[in-house]
């Protein structure tokens, strides 16, 4: 406010709302400045009967059930029971006359509540309940007939009658008693005539087997056999025959022989294969037949040559022989047989030789110079075809050489192994030195210029010719 020169205050706290609900409640808000609304309607009680029925009720501000149980029905028949059901929030009627129905086959007749009754129906028979009620009693009546049947037969020694499984072997009049379809007693008759069949035995032994003259059957095996036929009386005659079939009987034996096999049963010696029989008579007085299933393989032989230089090993046997000769080794052959084997051997020696030389600066020995001592060895082929080793033990000298420069006088003479020399030169000459090698000299001759000499008597002299 200008005019005072503060501050005025105006305004007014909002009317509070008024009530919609039973249950609103206002509280003022400071913080928004307005009334918050609180409160809710009461939830609705739960169902405890069927027949519960409940209203909201503004004033009270609460539930109100109205709902009540229906009232039980009147009673219309004597035996009606209600009971009130809790699902369907009514009365259920139940109860009913009492009423029993029975149902009933019998055979020929039936006797109920003191009446016979001999054919099918339904019938009622009515009395008074504890209840004060009727009760009525329903019978539904099947009546059933018994039944009967015969048959006449005529048969050979039994008859087994279907009906009752019983065999009979005797004439007469038979009954069997039994329930037909309808569950009543059914009476099967049975008429029986009987006649006698015959039959005759024979014992027989035979090998191997028997025609029987009786049906012309011929068997193989031992056994009792029957042959029906028809008899005066129209029955059945039997034959019986027991044999007894003997068997002839055989035996086989493979055997496989090198070269020759001897047959113990009959004591024969066969040298080729084949199927060889002995026959013979077995216990039981029948044939006996032996079998040989013979194969014959035959012993082998190999023979080898060979011409080695030295020694041999044979691979046969792994031996190493030195001298020549023949020998055999023994094995088995794919048959099964003995096998032979032969080595026809021949033992060539190789050969060596020894050679002791001496020589001067260089050896040529079997196309190669040596210019060294030592021991040298030479490998070739010898007229058996083996190695020849040929060893030279060489010792090599060396020859020599000298120079020797010589002067003489003019007229003069050099003389060195035999030779005289008289004039200037180079002269060479070869010696044998103490190994036995060339020892070459090499003489370079000087030969003095001749002097010319003046001689004045002065005196008697002498001289020598050269010295001057």
């Amino acid at each position: 406010n200008t005019t005072t020169c503060s501050w005025d205050t105006s305004g007014s706290q909002p009317a509070q709302p008024v009530q919609v609900n039973c249950w609103d409640v206002f509280t003022f808000n400071t913080t928004t400045c307005s009334w918050d609304t609180s409160g809710s309607q009461p939830a609705q009680p739960v169902q405890v009967n069927c027949w519960d029925v409940f209203t909201f009720n503004t004033t009270t501000c609460s539930w109100d059930n109205l709902g009540s149980q229906p009232a039980q029905p009147v009673q219309v028949n004597c035996w009606d029971v209600f009971t009130f059901n809790t699902t369907t929030c009514s009365w259920d009627t139940s109860g009913s006359q009492s009423t029993s129905t029975t149902s009933v086959n019998e055979c020929d007749m039936y006797t109920w509540n003191g009446t016979n009754y001999t054919s099918s129906g339904t019938y009622t028979y009515t009395t008074n309940g504890a209840n004060g009620c009727d009760s009525i009693a329903t019978l539904i009546l099947t009546i059933n007939n018994s039944t009967s049947s015969s048959i006449t037969r005529t048969v050979c020694d039994s008859y087994t009658w279907t009906v009752n499984g019983n065999t009979y072997t005797t004439s007469g009049i038979y009954t069997s008693s039994s329930t037909n379809a309808a569950g009543c007693t059914h009476i099967d008759s049975l008429y029986l005539f009987v006649d006698t069949s015959t039959s005759t035995t024979v014992n027989v032994v035979s090998c191997d087997s028997y025609t029987w003259t009786v049906n012309g059957t011929t068997y193989l095996t031992s056994g009792t056999y029957v042959d029906s036929s028809i008899n005066a009386a129209g029955c059945t005659h039997v034959d019986i025959l027991k044999l007894d079939i003997r068997n002839s009987t055989s035996s086989s034996m493979t055997v496989t022989a090198c070269d020759s096999y001897t047959w113990a049963i009959d004591g024969n010696i066969y040298t080729t294969s084949g199927i060889y029989t002995s026959s013979s008579t077995n216990a039981l007085g029948c044939t006996h037949i032996d079998s040989l299933v013979l194969t014959i393989n035959n012993s082998t032989s190999a023979s080898a040559s060979a011409v080695a230089c030295d020694s041999y090993t044979w691979s046969l046997d792994s031996n190493t022989y030195t001298t020549s000769g023949i020998y055999t080794l023994s094995s088995t052959n794919a048959a099964g047989c003995t096998h032979i084997d032969s080595l026809v051997l021949t033992i060539n020696n190789s050969t060596t030789s020894t050679t002791t030389h001496t020589a001067c600066d260089t050896y040529t020995w079997n196309g190669t110079a040596y210019t060294s001592s030592g021991t040298y060895t030479y490998s070739t082929t010898n007229a058996a075809g083996c190695d020849s080793t040929a060893t030279l033990n060489l010792t090599i000298n060396n020859s020599v050489s000298t120079t020797n420069n010589q002067s003489v006088c003019y007229g003069g003479s050099y003389s060195i192994n035999g030779n005289t020399y008289t004039s200037a030169g180079t002269y060479i000459d070869v010696f044998t030195s103490a190994n036995g090698c060339d020892s070459t000299v090499t003489t370079n001759l000087t030969i003095s210029p001749q002097l010319s000499v003046s001689v004045t008597s002065a005196g008697s002299s002498t001289v020598c010719s050269g010295s001057i």
